[in-house]
């Protein structure tokens, strides 16, 4: 809970709000080694903001499927290759495959990207360009 990790910057919030407890715990569940930079690691735990409980609850790929059955646009569904969070630390194998066109049967593209080398923090591994690249090569022209 965020407002009993750090009582002096959350203890306003009212309701059952997360963050990480520290900085090896933040390393743990978003980063894979080597693929970061210690200096980022220090600056997004000076600069962690809460997430809801629920958030943490319900958004986990594959365990609570999301259904848009009428959406028309272009999908993508971008992870690092070892996000803990997502896919237990193993996000290759087709993992991101299973499901996708089902939960977005309408969809005129379904994109799936493992990040390589990547956890969960994909904007904040080395590598990051290059998963911007793709994003950018399949969005760029919406």
């Amino acid at each position: 809970m965020a407002s009993l990790s750090n009582p002096s910057r959350f203890s306003h919030l009212d309701g059952p709000c997360n963050v990480w407890v520290d900085q090896t715990s933040f390393v743990e569940a978003f980063f894979k080694s080597p693929s970061y930079d210690p200096a980022i690691v220090a600056w997004a735990e000076t600069n962690k903001a809460p997430t809801g409980l629920m958030e943490s609850l319900t958004v986990q790929i594959g365990r609570t499927p999301i259904y848009a059955l009428g959406f028309e646009g272009p999908v993508m569904l971008l992870s690092g290759e070892y996000d803990l969070l997502a896919c237990g630390g193993n996000c290759g194998g087709g993992f991101l495959e299973a499901g996708l066109e089902e939960m977005f049967p309408a969809a005129k593209e379904r994109v799936t990207v493992v990040h390589a080398g990547a956890g969960h923090a994909v904007n904040f591994c080395l590598n990051a360009t290059g998963a911007y690249e793709v994003v950018l090569g399949v969005f760029g022209a919406e």
